[in-house]
């Protein structure tokens, strides 16, 4: 517990409690307990949950802690670009002072949009950009390039096809065959899809390095390597989670449950949605919410709500719980999933807010975020699975 990023509770630090100020003179886990000693040495006892509850709620501050928020890296192209929707702003905001009519107006931006030589947004992007800078300043106008896709892909699928072919045929069957010498042969097959379709398509060998990365690493076994070193890399190239504390890991996943039913106001609902926090360390739930529909930002932000809020008696009552739930603490790291709703400017802005840091897990890789994975697939063969009128 001594370890101030996983847990900034430590012996010796000071705390503000009830406006009098102590300092932890023991932990006591093994008991439960947290001693506390003030000035003239005056000792209070509180239950290790309660303290952490009590820091939850505000009632106890750690005047020493300060939350540092996490800064997203940008590439300069993205920076580039902020600052061009900054001036955008800028002049626009020049412009309504001005009372200019809407030619006029037009007029100014496509020439500014033009001196920059950039394609000119919509009055509706630009109001966006308005919102997004006056809500998070200049780190809202900053773009994600590196999430956005293209069409590039789609225009070559028949070249895709040939050079994936070609690929199995020579490179994963020949180990004397280097990259170079393929993206050659890859290119000799083209020229006939070329002429067939009069087309020009070409490849160059970083797509074609893509192409070999994305094949099953399977096929080089047998041509390229042999079963035994082909094993061998397998059980060196896998990536192990090294978790030691509680909370320095936690995996955050949502659960479509296929039932039919009705809440309290009488709306039915022919699927739910089981959001699960899970600690990485223990594979314990941390918190769990349950809601009609499909997962959305505000059921994500009411899954956080659920984690950080103080585990009192109030809260047992509210939720009917007879035992005790886990205590909220400091996170160290959250692994989401790449859904909608996880890559929001909500959630982003509460985790970094939090200084928490933030991992997506690659796509259709369970191993990648397992123990809430393993909680949902208990559930789903041992609870719900008994439930009517699901399908077993």
């Amino acid at each position: 517990m001594s370890d101030p990023v996983i847990n900034p509770v430590a012996v010796g630090q000071t705390v503000v409690w009830r406006d009098t100020c102590y300092q932890i003179k023991a932990i006591k886990p093994l008991l439960g307990d947290v001693v506390l000693e003030a000035k003239g040495g005056i000792e209070h006892t509180v239950d290790l949950g309660e303290f952490y509850n009590l820091i939850a709620s505000g009632d106890m501050e750690l005047p020493h802690r300060k939350t540092q928020e996490a800064q997203r890296a940008w590439t300069e192209s993205e920076q580039r670009e902020a600052e061009f929707r900054l001036q955008l702003i800028e002049l626009v905001d020049e412009l309504d002072k001005q009372s200019l009519e809407a030619p006029a107006r037009n007029l100014r931006i496509d020439v500014f949009c033009q001196q920059h030589k950039r394609r000119r947004p919509s009055d509706r992007t630009l109001k966006g950009y308005w919102y997004r800078y006056k809500a998070f300043g200049f780190t809202g106008l900053i773009p994600n390039f590196s999430r956005r896709g293209g069409s590039g892909w789609e225009k070559k699928k028949q070249a895709r096809e040939v050079a994936t072919q070609t690929l199995i045929e020579t490179f994963m069957k020949d180990d004397k065959i280097s990259l170079s010498s393929v993206s050659v042969q890859v290119n000799d097959a083209l020229k006939q899809l070329n002429q067939s379709t009069g087309t020009a398509e070409q490849i160059d060998r970083k797509t074609i390095t893509r192409l070999l990365l994305g094949l099953p690493k399977s096929m080089v076994k047998g041509g390229r390597l042999d079963p035994r070193t082909f094993a061998l890399w397998n059980r060196q190239a896998v990536k192990r989670y090294d978790v030691k504390h509680p909370f320095e890991r936690v995996e955050i996943d949502a659960k479509t449950i296929d039932v039919y039913c009705r809440d309290e106001f009488g709306n039915r609902y022919t699927e739910l949605t089981l959001y699960a926090m899970v600690c990485a360390c223990t594979s314990y739930p941390i918190a769990v919410y349950v809601t009609g529909g499909k997962p959305s930002e505000y059921t994500l932000l009411k899954l956080f709500e659920f984690a950080f809020t103080p585990k009192d008696g109030a809260f047992k009552q509210a939720y009917g719980l007879e035992t005790d739930w886990v205590r909220p603490c400091a996170i160290a790291c959250i692994v989401f999933d790449n859904a909608v709703e996880n890559a929001s400017d909500m959630a982003m802005s509460v985790v970094r807010r939090l200084g928490i840091q933030i991992e997506y897990a690659r796509i259709a890789r369970g191993d990648d975020k397992p123990h809430v994975c393993g909680f949902h697939g208990h559930l789903a063969t041992h609870s719900m699975s008994i439930w009517p009128p699901i399908p077993r």
